[in-house]
């Protein structure tokens, strides 16, 4: 695990670019979810207001309430926890990792957030220095409310140049911290 340090640090250790990095894209996460937030209270709002109907259309608007309730109540729930990590593949690629899945507003629907119960959240859990499963780094991120706090790095892939083998003594402080 590492903490690691260059010109000008801030009180994780990390650069201050790091950290800057993560907060800027914890605060777009977070505009994003607010966004989705608005969205399903007003789909739940114009559903229910919606006068006398048809029996069948009545359960339609029954089914789509439920749904976007359900939905509500997740994007409530992870308000102040919802990214807790990040993996870089040994191919470049990076996945945030979180509570709940979030996609961006894009023709495509990218995901820029990944649901921690999603196949590829996997090697979150599951990489070791043994068996990295293509991971380069897992980055276990620390929040308080929506400002990061600290960052805690493993580097597992044996040959990376940023790997001192004098990685943070306390990475299991994250592990211990997480099962709090």
């Amino acid at each position: 695990m590492s903490n690691r340090g260059a010109n000008a640090e801030g009180t994780t250790g990390f650069p201050d670019d790091e950290l800057l990095h993560e907060q800027e894209f914890i605060d777009g996460l977070y505009a994003r979810v607010d966004v989705l937030r608005g969205d399903t209270e007003a789909s739940v709002g114009d559903a229910l207001a919606q006068g006398n109907t048809p029996m069948q259309a009545r359960l339609e608007r029954d089914v789509l309430v439920a749904e976007r309730s359900g939905l509500l109540a997740a994007l409530n729930a992870v308000d102040g926890s919802l990214c807790f990590g990040r993996i870089d593949l040994t191919s470049g690629v990076s996945h945030h990792i979180g509570r709940i899945g979030v996609r961006a507003d894009d023709t495509e629907h990218t995901p820029i957030l990944i649901d921690w119960r999603a196949p590829v959240a996997r090697p979150f859990y599951l990489a070791t220095g043994h068996t990295p499963m293509d991971l380069r780094r897992r980055r276990h991120i620390t929040t308080d409310g929506r400002r990061v706090t600290d960052l805690h790095d493993e580097i597992l892939d044996l040959g990376d140049h940023e790997r001192t083998g004098h990685e943070d003594p306390t990475g299991d402080a994250v592990l211990l911290a997480a099962l709090n």
